[in-house]
């Protein structure tokens, strides 16, 4: 298998491109990418709307899958090419994006995770409002937050803020609960509620919950809303 590397320096805005070889899927992300780089800091922008801060200043991806388990704000050095290629479904000959260049690293840090899912429930309340009083742990601040201690706090690396965990969601257009539910490590109903209040509606031809474009980008521009950096 080979990819395309399209690396963006950063200070000038140039991008080049290098056909690459994978020769051991194992091989970690950064390594792989380093001969294409323009600086030590690499960031993949291109795949996450959201949370990019914490590839920039954490060297962290906002999520990652893994055996066909999600992993949250997961390490750099904890990631493989293959991991990679499998997150973002790239085939033979697709290009990888990566930016590069950065003069340094650092940046402002996030929130409490605990006060940005507050901040959010109001906007999960808007988008969701046909859904949301039906559903005990989105009634209200108090069980939500109960829900997300409850089933995302149970994870070796820090627990995702609502915008990696909608991302994650919405990178699909079309949904089986059952794989969802196992992914994201949470019973099939709440996978269902979830889906639903992100606007998701049941297809009985394909037996999958489906979400159109147009939709999408209105949770997402909602979900941009909510202020997640500490500054």
């Amino acid at each position: 298998m080979k990819l395309i590397i399209a690396n963006t320096n950063v200070l000038d805005n140039v991008e080049a491109k290098t056909e690459i070889n994978i020769v051991d899927e194992s091989e970690n992300i950064i390594s792989f990418c380093t001969p294409c780089a323009s600086s030590a800091v690499i960031t993949f922008e291109r795949y996450y709307r959201f949370c990019t801060d914490i590839m920039f200043s954490d060297d962290c991806f906002p999520y990652i899958i893994k055996e066909d388990l999600v992993y949250w704000n997961i390490p750099y050095t904890q990631v493989t090419i293959g991991d990679f290629i499998k997150t973002h479904k790239l085939a033979d000959g697709d290009i990888l994006y990566m930016e590069s260049g950065f003069p340094m690293a650092g940046g402002p840090g996030w929130q409490d995770i605990e006060v940005i899912w507050n901040a959010a429930w109001p906007i999960i309340k808007d988008i969701g409002s046909s859904i949301v009083y039906l559903t005990a742990f989105l009634s209200s601040i108090a069980t939500l937050q109960t829900w997300v201690k409850d089933n995302l706090f149970n994870r070796a690396n820090k627990p995702p803020a609502p915008h990696q965990f909608f991302e994650f969601i919405l990178s699909e257009n079309n949904w089986n609960y059952h794989l969802l539910a196992k992914k994201l490590q949470i019973s099939n109903e709440d996978a269902k509620l979830w889906l639903k209040a992100l606007k998701y509606q049941w297809d009985a031809h394909t037996s999958t919950y489906v979400i159109t474009e147009v939709e999408k980008n209105e949770v997402l521009n909602l979900v941009s809303s909510v202020e997640y950096l500490d500054i």
